[in-house]
């Protein structure tokens, strides 16, 4: 029996102007995709449409969209990024969010004595190598850049600039290694000098035009969302009384639910955590929760939640790091390096309160009262 197979071509032979983008998606959505799907060979999920740009400039413009799609995706799915604002899930759009780097190493797996029955090559990812070409390790660059103009004022500042130029020779270094490993897969052992250039700023290009498409976006390490009105960051406990039995993964779920429809970061505590939810609606800070019930018979319940802030370490150490040398630039007499210094540490903190602040208030409100009898 020859299954049947349905064959759709289109072709796009003009300019990509406003309006042919649209009519093209209109065709997309309205006939072709439905089209797809009669056939039953569609997967929404699987669905890319994405083709090589034959300049530099159409190739850092499809980046800087790819980086702002990125921000569209984040603002949908907070959940699945991380603080900083990278897919913390495999095989999706973006992977996991940072290469394998120039420096991974491969082993074959062959089991025992070489037993095994599928013998397949691993790669051992090297992340931190890979991190250079990160679009946040730009924004580090130049926060340094920044705080080294201050060594006017404070002469030891001028040592950030030095930082942040050894930064920059290890993205380009990064960049080099990676160009230099793609001609050789390629098979152009020969390739010259300019090819590797060009290879090495297209990647460095990558993730400057990166950088630029998720800030356009709001995908930014300060982004935060504004929920509910802020409260104490401390330990909040909750009892809540129910005629009606529910189990106690119903009643997480519920409470999952609610953070989610207001677009939060919402994470599941593992097997070993001593935690239930996390919910996070800044970077700084996150707020998270524990919940138990007790039983009372015929179905009555008592529900008792404990939750508590969590402090980002990073902010918290550069706050700390700011404020040392705020007080180093004061005791050296450079008032404007120390005020600024110690004005960036305040930032900092109180950045970091609020943030604590408002998941704490998202995630007892979501798990209120109202949630007894639901």
């Amino acid at each position: 029996m020859t299954p049947r197979t349905n064959r759709l071509s289109y072709q796009v032979t003009a300019t990509v102007e406003p309006q042919l983008a649209a009519e093209f998606e209109r065709f997309m959505v309205e006939d072709h995709i439905p089209a797809l799907i009669a056939t039953g060979c569609f997967a929404s999920a699987a669905l890319v449409w994405h083709h090589r740009r034959g300049t530099v400039r159409g190739y850092a413009r499809q980046q800087r969209g790819y980086g702002f799609a990125e921000a569209l995706l984040e603002q949908k799915w907070p959940g699945r990024f991380s603080p900083l604002g990278h897919v913390t899930w495999p095989g999706q759009l973006y992977g996991s969010g940072s290469g394998s780097g120039p420096f991974a190493s491969t082993s074959v797996y062959g089991g025992t004595w070489g037993s095994a029955p599928y013998q397949s090559v691993y790669e051992r990812s090297s992340h931190w190598a890979a991190a250079p070409l990160m679009p946040e390790w730009w924004l580090a660059i130049g926060g340094l850049l920044a705080i080294g103009v201050l060594g006017v004022s404070w002469p030891t500042l001028w040592l950030a600039w030095a930082i942040a130029a050894v930064m920059g020779i290890a993205s380009l270094t990064i960049a080099g290694v990676i160009a230099l490993d793609r001609l050789d897969d390629v098979g152009r052992e020969g390739g010259t000098a300019a090819d590797a250039a060009l290879l090495t700023w297209l990647v460095l290009r990558q993730s400057l035009a990166r950088l630029r498409g998720r800030s356009a976006g709001g995908l930014v390490p300060w982004r935060r969302r504004r929920v509910t009105p802020p409260i104490a960051p401390r330990t909040h406990r909750l009892d809540d009384w129910s005629e009606e039995w529910h189990a106690l993964e119903a009643r997480l779920r519920a409470v999952e639910g609610r953070l989610v429809e207001q677009r939060l970061a919402v994470r599941r505590g593992g097997p070993t955590d001593r935690w239930d939810l996390e919910a996070r609606t800044g970077t700084f800070a996150s707020a998270r929760l524990l919940g138990t019930v007790e039983e009372h018979g015929h179905g009555r319940q008592m529900s008792r939640w404990r939750a508590w802030p969590r402090f980002a370490r990073v902010p918290i150490v550069g706050a700390i790091a700011l404020a040392f040398l705020g007080s180093m630039a004061m005791i050296s007499g450079a008032s404007l390096a120390a005020g600024v210094l110690i004005a960036l540490a305040a930032v900092v903190a109180i950045r970091a309160l609020l943030d604590a602040s408002e998941a704490l208030s998202a995630i007892t409100a979501a798990a209120g009262p109202q949630l007894a009898d639901r």
